[in-house]
Formats: structure tokens, C-alpha cells, sequence
């Protein structure tokens, strides 16, 4: 079964957000943005195979947000599809002169929305497919013709991030040709020595118990002329063995031989990155929101607590100071809300200054109002640089897990009692508690000054 896309929603309207994750969750993994610049910070830090941008968004607008996927190279094969209200032929001829793959009209029709995904999806896949075959078919034509070039292209492929080979097959026997630094660093040698073990036998690193899958799978995508996509393990040079996935691909067949390309990935590697943001080494959103609905699936689940918790004045930060030390703030943010809580509470930053802590206790109201306390506390921070100042602080929501409840539920009752502090003068906490709501105020009066390296 091949796994869901995920796509990114950018749109400062909840309920719109709410719209598209209602109409795309069956076949999309959905994550969501408030804003061009949370839109542009999760390109940045996670694979996304589609963006949906809105044009008019606080903070960044989707303009914005097309001009800068076009400066960036790692973000220009993200595809995108422009939704918005606004009807403007000007709009729409710039946003697609900006590189929008499609622009759908609000409101739109759920199924019409579903196959212009389908089709930009699956036009953008074919082109990169395309640009990979056509790119190894001519280092197959410069072989025989021009042994400079094909060290050149070598070369490449060893500054492609990640592990690639190219691998031949003749008479069952399997065999590496060449494979890049990628992947001879993944498994521990150096590039000439790991040639050496696998010119040969291209199996001769994997596990005894995997070998046959692996054949299996090979003979497989030979007979059918399909890509090949196979888990196993695989020896590493200190003798340990480390879980690899293979994606290969044939690109020449011969009358006794097939020549073709393989990426390795590390699955461990992969499973932290997938876990963990990559910024504060706290869980990401995904992340957390499976962990949170195992959470609530136990008995002992009545009374656990959710924090959410929004940065106040970050925007300033990043204008007056730029978006490198933004992020620094962010980490030492990070660290603050992590220290008021138990390691076995999870922690998690869940978009671009907002933090989400589930106590995975029973908590009261009244260890609630304290741990509350200590966040306030800990989150009155002025950050000092070259004599000019900013201080942020922290609107807190918290609520409480009912019988029978479920995470978007909780997750939207303390985001409602966020936002609801922020809007009561910032630096406080609501308590979203079983009988009535408390506003919670800190009686804090001075900022913690700090100066960041």
C-alpha cells in the first residue's frame, strides 16, 4: 500500500483549515499553517508533496510565500495549488508566473478540488521521474564515449545528499557498479572500500533472514518492470546491522542484463527526523498527535491535562533581530517549557512559536494553575541584543480529557482557551476546567533579560 502524501494547508481563516482537513484526511496526511511564514518554516524542516496556499495571510502573504519557494531550490519542486476568494485575472496570471501549478476559486466543489490534487500530483511525480531516467540513461551513453564526463557526473552524485547506486543485474547474480559517499557513509566505510565489498555481490551486507525478501523483490520488479521498494537490514562495517529501504528503479535492459538505479534510506534516521523537530528536539506535530491518541485510549486516561501554549510578541523578534536569532529563541523557549514538566509528560512544538504539553498523569485544577504559574514565569523572557530589547511572554490554554474524549477535541478546547487568554491581555493562562473557566494571571512583575550568542 503506498503511503499518503501529506500536503500543507496555508490559510489564516481556522475555519477554512478545518474545511480542507475535513475534506482530504481520508487520502492526505494534512499539516497546517496560520500564515505564510509557519507555511514557509515547514517547507523548510519537512517533506511536503503539495502546498494549498491562500493569498491574503497575515505575517507573509501567499505571494510572499510563491516568491520565496522560487529563491529556494530544495522548496521548487513542491508543487502548489493557489485556493482563494479573490477574483483577479491579474492575481492569477502572477501567482502562476510565480510557479502556482493550478488556482481554484473559493468556494470550491470537494471532488473538483480532489482531482486537480490527483492531477498536479501526479504530473509533478512524472516529471521528476522523468528527469531521473533521462539523467542516468545518458551517463549510460557517456560510458562508452567520454570517461571524463562520467567522472564528472560521478562527481554529482556523490554531493546528492543521501544514498544512490547503480547496480547491474545479470544471471540472478546482483552487483553495485558505482555507489555515491551516501551511501558508503550510511554503512560505516569509506567509498573505494564499500565498492569492494559489494562489486561482486550486491547482497553480501544483507541480513541472512532478509536476503531472500530482497531477491524476491528484485525478481520481481525484472519480470514486471516496476519499481523496486523493499525493507531489510543491512551489515554496517563495526559488524552491527541498521534498517535500510531501498527504491530502485530500472533504467536499461539488455538481452542478458538490466542496469539500474537504487536510494538507500536509513530508517532509523528517517523514524527520529519523522519524530522530532528538527529545531528544538521536541516531537513534532504528527508526531504527538498519535502519541496523545494513545494517551487517551488507555483506562487511566480521565484527567490527563493539555497545554497549549502561544509565544507572545515573536513576531518582533524576528523583524527586529532576523529570523536565525528567531530561531535560537524558539530552542531556548523550548528548553524553558521542557523543564517545567516530567520527562515521561510529552513536549512537543507543534507549529511555528506554538508548544503543546500533555501531562500524561491525572492533574488537578490546582496543579494545573501551578504548573501554569511556572510557565508564565519561565516564559517572561526580554531578549537583549546590542543594547536594543524585546520581551515575549506566553498565552496559555489549558484543558481537560473527559470520559470517551478524542484529540481533536481536547486539542481544539485549549486551543479555544489559548486564544481566548491572548485576547484578555496576553501573559496569562485559562483554565478550561470540568465545572467553569478560570483566568489564571501571573504575579511576575519583572522579564528574565537574556542575551543569546
Amino acid at each position: 500500500m503506498d503511503a499518503k502524501k501529506t500536503i500543507l494547508v496555508a490559510d489564516d481563516i481556522r475555519l477554512n483549515r478545518e474545511l480542507f482537513r475535513s475534506a482530504l484526511q481520508e487520502e492526505y496526511n494534512i499539516i497546517d499553517a496560520r500564515n505564510g511564514e509557519e507555511a514557509v518554516r515547514i517547507m523548510e524542516t519537512k517533506p511536503i508533496d503539495l502546498l494549498i496556499l491562500d493569498i491574503v495571510m497575515p505575517v507573509m502573504d501567499g505571494i510572499d510565500v510563491l516568491r520565496y519557494r522560487s529563491a529556494h531550490r530544495d522548496m521548487q519542486n513542491i508543487p502548489v495549488i493557489v485556493v482563494t476568494a479573490v477574483e483577479d485575472s491579474d492575481m492569477e496570471i502572477q501567482v502562476l508566473e510565480l510557479g502556482a501549478n493550478d488556482v481554484v476559486r473559493k468556494p470550491f466543489d470537494v471532488g473538483v478540488l480532489r482531482r486537480r490534487l490527483e492531477n498536479v500530483i501526479s504530473s509533478c511525480n512524472a516529471a521528476v521521474l522523468s528527469k531521473e531516467n533521462q539523467m542516468l540513461k545518458r551517463l549510460q551513453h557517456l560510458e562508452g564515449k567520454n570517461k571524463e564526463y562520467v567522472k564528472l557526473f560521478h562527481s554529482l552524485l556523490n554531493h546528492i545528499p543521501g544514498g544512490v547506486a547503480l547496480f547491474e543485474i545479470r544471471k540472478g547474480q546482483i552487483r553495485i557498479i558505482f555507489a555515491n559517499e551516501g551511501v558508503s557513509r550510511m554503512f560505516g566505510y569509506s567509498q573505494q572500500e564499500y565498492v569492494g565489498v559489494v562489486e561482486e555481490d550486491a547482497l553480501v551486507g544483507v541480513h541472512p533472514e532478509d536476503k531472500e525478501i530482497v531477491l524476491r523483490a528484485a525478481e520481481k520488479a525484472v519480470s514486471s518492470n516496476q519499481e523496486l521498494e523493499v525493507t531489510f537490514r543491512n551489515q554496517c562495517n563495526n559488524g552491527e546491522y541498521i534498517w535500510v529501504k531501498l527504491t530502485a528503479s530500472i533504467m536499461e535492459r539488455e538481452e542478458d542484463r538490466v542496469v539500474g538505479y537504487g536510494v538507500y534510506s536509513d530508517i532509523d534516521r528517517l523514524k527520529l527526523m519523522a519524530e522530532k523537530d528538527s529545531l528544538t528536539g521536541l516531537y513534532n506535530r504528527q508526531m504527538f498527535e498519535g502519541l496523545v491518541e494513545m494517551e487517551l485510549g488507555k483506562e487511566s486516561a480521565d484527567g490527563l491535562a493539555l497545554f497549549m501554549i502561544d509565544l507572545d510578541n515573536f513576531k518582533q523578534i524576528n523583524d527586529r533581530f532576523g529570523h536565525l536569532y528567531g530561531d535560537a529563541v524558539l530552542a531556548e523557549v523550548a528548553k524553558r517549557i521542557a523543564s517545567v514538566f516530567r520527562t515521561e509528560d510529552l513536549v512537543a512544538r507543534i507549529g511555528g512559536d506554538e508548544f503543546c504539553v500533555l501531562v500524561t498523569s491525572p492533574v488537578s485544577e490546582q496543579l494545573a494553575e501551578e504548573r501554569a504559574g511556572m510557565l508564565l514565569a519561565q516564559m517572561y523572557l526580554c531578549f537583549e541584543k546590542k543594547e536594543e530589547q524585546v520581551c515575549v511572554s506566553a498565552s496559555i490554554g489549558i484543558a481537560f480529557v473527559k470520559p470517551e474524549c478524542r484529540y481533536k477535541e481536547l486539542f481544539r478546547e485549549a486551543d479555544e482557551a489559548q486564544y481566548y487568554a491572548k485576547q484578555h491581555g496576553k501573559n496569562c493562562c485559562l483554565i478550561s476546567g470540568p465545572v467553569e473557566q478560570k483566568l489564571y494571571r501571573s504575579d511576575i512583575k519583572e522579564p528574565i533579560v537574556i542575551r543569546l550568542e
